[in-house]
């Protein structure tokens, strides 16, 4: 049974979002979400009572360990998504001092690549960014579960933001890597046409 039906947390409000969304509250809530090559980085001021947590993919293997490659459009495209879900928190009553964070995904899956780019390349990439981005804000990663070669779904709770990992095997990982080849085709398409205001399907 999964842990959105389970009798400990029926009190509670069920979100799911999916690649390229992001969900902050200062309700009692649980956040799901299904993660591949993606990261999805859970964020929360337990002072102040807001949780987030978003879902993306960097749009190319151009990414790596270097300051200088937040300029790049896929830093870019990462530094959005992360500057959105603590913007949204900061409207919700949180605090910079006291944010939090946990971060999971990056995972190398066999088959996702669009013939240009391979999967540990994306994945890596991912979980090297969403580190560095962490430490440059001065945000303490508190947990993780990244790398590896099979998709997770997280459970993020509001009550004591805790998060719960299930870890996929093949048969799921097919409609992950369909959905991740989609979601990578539109971010490569958004700066291919040269779009400035990048958006997250909210």
């Amino acid at each position: 049974m999964s842990l959105l039906y389970s009798e400990q947390f029926n009190h509670l409000k069920k979100v799911v979002i999916h690649p390229g969304e992001l969900y902050a509250t200062k309700g009692e809530v649980i956040i799901s979400t299904l993660l591949g090559s993606c990261v999805a980085a859970c964020l929360f001021d337990p002072v102040n009572h807001v949780l987030g947590m978003n879902h993306f993919l960097l749009s190319s293997n151009l990414y790596k360990r270097s300051n200088a490659n937040f300029s790049t459009p896929s830093g870019r495209y990462g530094v959005h998504a992360m500057e959105l879900l603590v913007n949204r928190m900061y409207q919700l009553g949180a605090s910079r001092r006291n944010l939090q964070a946990k971060a999971f995904g990056g995972a190398t899956l066999q088959g996702f690549s669009d013939g240009k780019n391979d999967a540990r390349s994306i994945g890596n990439a991912n979980m090297a960014f969403v580190r560095e981005f962490l430490r440059n804000e001065n945000i303490p990663l508190k947990a993780e579960d990244l790398g590896g070669n099979r998709g997770r779904t997280i459970y993020f709770v509001s009550t004591d933001h805790s998060v719960y990992v299930r870890k996929h095997h093949s048969v799921k990982a097919v409609d992950l890597i369909k959905n991740e080849i989609l979601y990578h085709k539109k971010i490569k398409r958004e700066q291919t046409n040269g779009d400035s205001n990048i958006s997250l399907w909210n």
